[in-house]
Parts: structure tokens; sequence; C-alpha cells
């Protein structure tokens, strides 16, 4: 079954004990589409928890507006990794030592370590998660970004169709100069996104695809 990735940020998910949550993004092997990895926020209204979560514990729903299912327990969501904390990383550059108001000295990278070390445990994943997608590519960064045929632009992606049976990238959906004509442009057929624009090649012509814009819909 496809699915859009758009509608799945805003689908709900729930986890052990009715835990809501949502997707904010996943990851993926570019050359094969592969899915690895989700980024969940369990976070609520005040606060932001992100956890990246291997995509086999992802249920789909059997409809398109239905709930997802987040098989984890919740020891297992604690223990999942994380981003860095944004106080550690915004204390990172700040000088190696300051001098206090009454003339002490205070070294903020120690202070940094000390907290670390005093965190429970469980909150061993923390800063992992950049290294664990470090090798791979997110839905997003493919959002708004031009899409080149060999004879010119044909449109601009603005959503990404998944594959929840094989955990795979199935299209991107590709807007074009006529708003009732999109086209899905199959994953397949990418040869190449450049790695500072992040503008995609695929194969073939624009021609090629314009009796396919039924299919984006």
């Amino acid at each position: 079954m496809t699915h859009s990735f758009n509608r799945m940020r805003t689908a709900t998910l729930t986890t052990e004990g009715e835990r809501t949550a949502t997707i904010n993004d996943l990851w993926f092997d570019e050359d094969t589409g592969v899915v690895h990895h989700i980024r969940v926020d369990l976070g609520g209204w005040l606060t932001s928890d992100e956890a990246l979560i291997g995509v086999r514990h992802l249920a789909a729903p059997e409809t398109a507006n239905g709930a997802w299912d987040l098989d984890m327990t919740q020891t297992q969501l604690d223990a999942a990794p994380r981003w860095p904390d944004a106080a550690q990383t915004a204390m990172a550059d700040w000088p190696p030592i300051i001098i206090g108001p009454f003339g002490n000295a205070l070294s903020l990278p120690l202070v940094g370590a000390q907290l670390t070390a005093a965190r429970d445990p469980s909150e061993t994943g923390d800063g992992a998660a950049p290294r664990l997608t470090q090798a791979l590519s997110s839905a997003t960064e493919f959002l708004s970004q031009p899409v080149f045929a060999r004879d010119g632009e044909l449109g601009t992606v603005e959503d990404v169709w998944v594959d929840s049976d094989a955990w795979s990238v199935h299209a991107l959906h590709v807007s074009t100069d006529d708003p009732s004509k999109p086209v899905r442009v199959p994953y397949s057929a990418l040869r190449h996104r450049g790695s500072e624009t992040g503008h995609i090649v695929i194969a073939g012509v624009r021609a090629d695809y314009s009796d396919v814009h039924k299919q984006a819909s």
C-alpha cells in the first residue's frame, strides 16, 4: 500500500499506553529507495522530544485516514536515539572558560559533561541520531526541489509516496505548470540529485510523463 508522506506527517501515531505522537521525517537509502528510519516527535504542546525509530516498528493503517501504530514499549522509546540537546549544542559555542560575577572561573564544557553524566542511563541514545542518518537522505530534503528531464524542467516535488509493504520510496509527486496536471514520477526514474542545489534529474523527457497525471491524484 502506498502512502503520501505529507499525510503521514498529519496522521495520528499511537504508542504503548495510547500515547500520541507525530511523524516528522523519514530517512532512506537514496540509491535504493529503501526506508530505514522515521523521526518521531513524542513531545506535547510545550515540549519536543524527537526520537529516531527503526521503520520496522511502524505499522501502517488499513485505511488512508487511519492512525499509525508504533510497536515499542516505553523503555524502548526512552532508549531510542535522539538529536543533541539544543542547550548542550549552544553551550558548545561558548568559550572554554568564562569568569563569573564574583571572579570565579567556570568551564562550560566541564559543566556540560557533568550534566550529561548525571542523566538517566536510559538516555544513552541522546545525540546518536545524526550519526545514524548521516549516510541517508530524508523525505523533507526532496520537498520543494525542482525536477528536470532531459529536455527541461518538469516541475517541483510536492510530496513523496512511500510503499509501506516494502518500506521503500515509491514515487515523487511533482507539480507542473498546469496545477490540474501533477505527475507521479516513479522513484526508479531518478538519475541524480544535486548535492548543493538539491535539484533532481530524472530519466527521459517531459513528454514521457504527460500521460501519468491521473496517477498523482
